[in-house]
């Protein structure tokens, strides 16, 4: 086989990884855009387009982690590992995507102050999730 199954989990992982890391950077420069224009009250023409930019490698965030994690629990399946699937980490890592997602799509219709922080905060969850979940139980959740 070219591709061992440990490989392609390791990759899984990575990318996983990639996806995180990337999605909890840009929301921490949005978190931080955010508290600037309120500083200063407008959004700039330059600011806006950075914002832009940074909510676009958040979309490519989000793809990683989801592909990812699609790919993660048909092998964790595959294997007849569902005791890790059903492990309540894995369902809280899931909640907290999902969450992400939902708080992402409905951004506009909530109050911005709000938003913005549900959604720093839930990203920021998210990542402490996957760092010890992964760390304690070792297995890729």
């Amino acid at each position: 086989m070219i591709f061992d199954v440990e490989l392609i989990m390791l990759l899984l992982y990575c990318m996983q990884q990639l996806g995180i890391a990337l999605g909890l950077g840009a929301q921490t420069i949005m978190l931080v855009a955010y508290v600037s224009a309120m500083r200063d009250g407008a959004i700039d023409e330059q600011e806006a387009q950075f914002l832009r930019a940074t909510r676009g490698v958040l979309w490519v965030a989000f793809v990683f982690i989801i592909v990812s994690g699609l790919g993660v629990t048909l092998l964790h399946l595959l294997a007849g590992q569902e005791a890790i699937i059903l492990a309540p980490a894995y369902f809280f890592k899931l909640l907290l995507i999902a969450a992400v997602i939902a708080l992402t799509a409905l951004l506009h219709t909530l109050p911005e102050t709000v938003a913005e922080g549900l959604l720093g905060g839930t990203w920021y969850a998210l990542f402490v999730v996957h760092i010890l979940a992964r760390s304690r139980r070792g297995a890729i959740l």
